[in-house]
């Protein structure tokens, strides 16, 4: 695939896709795809790194760098905030989504690796872990600006 790259839909994306998020202040921070989601054609789980640089994100500068924040968000975080990806990590290189809790009915809450479930664990062990949270359009690009 040729980057910068637009996605018309999440058919297209794979994990470990990047795109560059510019600041306010003319910083860069960056954004990753970091699982797709199934039988969705606008809906992807993203990740921010925890990362800000005076130059465009690449491969070197990001690799090995945390995930700091995530959400399933819709394909316009991209195309209408950021526009386009503009590289990809190799599979090896792309991060650990973080782990956090959905309930899941009655006493039972599962304890998720970004998309996949874990193990169910009790609403007492669900308190050590942030909720599995949906993004609006420019969430991201808000927490970006919050990274020092």
């Amino acid at each position: 695939m040729q980057y910068p790259f637009k996605p018309k839909s999440t058919s297209s994306l794979k994990k470990g896709q990047y795109w560059t998020i510019t600041r306010s202040d003319d910083k860069f921070a960056c954004g990753i795809v970091l699982d797709t989601i199934q039988n969705s054609r606008t809906h992807f789980l993203a990740g921010l790194f925890d990362w800000v640089g005076f130059t465009e994100p690449t491969n070197e500068l990001i690799s090995g760098k945390p995930i700091i924040h995530q959400g399933q968000v819709h394909i316009k975080t991209i195309l209408e905030y950021n526009e386009y990806l503009t590289g990809e990590l190799s599979p090896s290189n792309v991060p650990l989504p973080l782990l956090c809790v959905e309930h899941l009915g009655a006493e039972q809450w599962g304890l998720f690796q970004g998309l996949e479930l874990l193990k169910t664990i009790s609403q007492e062990e669900a308190k050590n872990y942030p909720a599995k949270s949906t993004w609006g359009y420019s969430t991201i690009n808000i927490r970006a600006e919050k990274i020092s």
